[in-house]
């Protein structure tokens, strides 16, 4: 059997002998190509398996851009006090007229993505004077996670603009 040694990302020619009992030939997908070649040998099967990868860095993938509406709603909620997560979703669902409501997994998950994201930052476990000894982590907005809630907001009141402008939406709400 025999390879050609010029293997480019379009393709891969193979030139088999007559031992070749079958052939597979992939197109490239997501930068890799990849083939297999089935061939039999008086005594055993082989496989022979080529692979064409692309070493190139993926973009790294960005959670906040564009700003998921749970994580606005949180930014929005933060921008006046410190909250602590079950405080959080009530607040989101007050100010959504309970058009929004965030469960835990949402929550939480959002929660840490923009703490990643440095927009909030975890306050020191306090205790409720409600709840007695028990301690709940309390979250505050960052400046940047001010200027994100601010630029999207920013963004928000475009697309009420052109909605407006194309006779969408009616009122005067920008």
């Amino acid at each position: 059997m025999h390879i050609d040694p010029c293997l480019d990302a379009a393709e891969v020619r193979l030139v088999a002998s007559r031992n070749t009992h079958r052939t597979q030939v992939a197109k490239p997908s997501a930068g890799r190509l990849v083939s297999k070649i089935y061939c039999v040998s008086s005594f055993r099967w082989s496989i022979v398996d080529y692979r064409y990868t692309d070493y190139r860095l993926p973009m790294p993938k960005r959670k906040l851009d564009p700003l998921p509406s749970a994580a606005f709603q949180i930014l929005l909620s933060l921008a006046d006090q410190d909250l602590h997560g079950y405080a959080i979703m009530r607040q989101v669902a007050e100010q959504t007229d309970g058009g929004m409501r965030l469960g835990p997994g949402t929550l939480y998950s959002s929660i840490q993505s923009l703490l990643e994201a440095k927009c909030i930052e975890e306050l020191d476990p306090r205790e409720d004077v409600k709840l007695g000894e028990e301690r709940r982590r309390y979250y505050r907005l960052t400046s940047a996670g001010r200027k994100l809630a601010r630029s999207e907001a920013d963004r928000l009141a475009d697309l009420l603009r052109v909605a407006r402008s194309r006779k969408i939406l009616r009122g005067d709400y920008v």
